[in-house]
């Protein structure tokens, strides 16, 4: 025992220096260890569980630990009532269910109740712990069975309650299990939305000041409400659903810009959309950046250069505007475009695809319509300045 407990000791240290640790799984150490995490010698399973968990960083570790049944081993583990052996088999599991393949070992896990654990761990003292078992939760979440387990034990309302915990990382990692769920199973999403997780997804999502966080709620919200955007618009308006459509993935903005459209086509709603200012300015902040997008993108064959160019203007000159600075903001960002398009050469383009630079410049009359457009779009936008409250600042600007 003692030569197990020196050997075992030695290669903790190994592991715990991250310039040796990748060694290890090349010279065949994982089973080893992995076997020697269920010693009955405490003091030679702590060192191993040190070990693995030290080795479970190493990516070319996760395979040999996982096909040697570590999960199993730390399942167990996490019922221990030591803080130190329970922050390792955390850290070990987001490590080893979190790697390329490692979801596909969540069942050893629920074979022996190591789910029921990491449930328990959702309620500890400590934020790190809820943080984890929560990123573990979402991990396994990836395995039908082990989701169907997960559901079955109530997870769904801890992970809600996590949504209001006043540690951010344990919000995000609550947001990233909720988010799987409700992916890969409408059961899992309609759940979710049961237990009344709409409400605070969208008021954190209202909240955020990262983008990077806001695209992870706008996912787990997509994945939730499954294209009925509703109780997203009824817990945040207008302005929800444009914060998602400003930081969602191509699928997620079509998916919300269809949502939009049909409530819009309710002229009281339609009101209410052009009546907040938040709303407004979000949308100002949307068609300023589909100005950018609009240099790229070629004319129409039927209908020339400037087809959907002319198409923004009129909606920029038929929407009943509440800020009178709106307006005129809009008809600079399209006076922008149209001086890109006066360019011999656009500034940037998209592979495989011939914009109007290379389509239509040489035409003879193209130079003659880019400042015929640049003139009307001039006095549009001095027009509406002085049509507007001649004590607004932000318009005169």
């Amino acid at each position: 025992p003692d030569t197990s407990y020196h050997a075992v000791q030695a290669v903790a240290q190994f592991a715990a220096d991250e310039r040796y640790r990748s060694l290890l799984p090349e010279i065949g150490a994982m089973a080893p260890l992995a076997a020697l995490v269920a010693s009955h010698l405490p003091h030679v399973q702590k060192c191993a569980l040190s070990a693995v968990a030290n080795s479970s960083f190493v990516p070319t570790a996760a395979g040999p630990l996982c096909a040697s049944g570590a999960l199993t081993q730390l399942g167990q583990l996490l019922f221990s009532t030591d803080a130190e052996t329970q922050k390792m088999c955390l850290t070990t599991l987001c490590n080893l269910l979190g790697a390329q393949g490692g979801a596909a070992h969540a069942e050893e896990l629920v074979r022996v109740g190591g789910h029921m654990a990491l449930l328990t761990q959702l309620s500890a003292p400590a934020a790190e712990a809820q943080a984890q078992a929560a990123m573990a939760i979402g991990h396994m979440g990836k395995q039908p069975a082990a989701l169907q387990s997960l559901v079955q034990a109530d997870t769904v309302p801890l992970l809600c309650k996590l949504l209001h915990s006043a540690h951010p990382s344990v919000q995000l990692q609550a947001v990233y299990a909720l988010g799987i769920f409700a992916a890969e199973d409408e059961g899992a999403a309609s759940a979710i939305q049961l237990a009344g997780a709409v409400a605070p997804l969208t008021t954190l999502l209202l909240s955020g000041a990262s983008v990077d966080v806001k695209q992870h709620l706008a996912l787990t919200l997509a994945h939730v409400a499954r294209g009925n955007w509703r109780p997203v618009f009824n817990v945040g308006g207008f302005q929800a659903l444009l914060d998602v459509l400003a930081v969602g993935s191509d699928a997620v903005q079509c998916d919300v810009s269809a949502a939009i459209a049909a409530m819009v086509d309710d002229v009281h709603q339609r009101r209410a959309l052009l009546s907040d200012m938040n709303s407004v300015s979000a949308i100002v902040g949307l068609l300023s950046s589909l100005c950018s997008f609009l240099v790229v993108v070629p004319g129409h064959p039927d209908h020339g250069p400037f087809y959907l160019a002319t198409g923004l203007l009129n909606v920029i000159q038929s929407a009943p505007w509440r800020s009178p600075a709106s307006q005129p903001i809009l008809y600079v960002r399209v006076l922008s475009l149209f001086a890109t398009y006066a360019q011999q050469r656009l500034p940037y383009r998209v592979a495989g695809v011939d914009s109007n630079d290379v389509l239509y410049a040489a035409e003879p009359d193209y130079a003659g319509q880019v400042k015929a457009m640049a003139a009307q779009i001039v006095a549009s936008a001095l027009k509406g300045i002085e049509a507007g409250d001649g004590g607004d600042m932000n318009a005169r600007r």
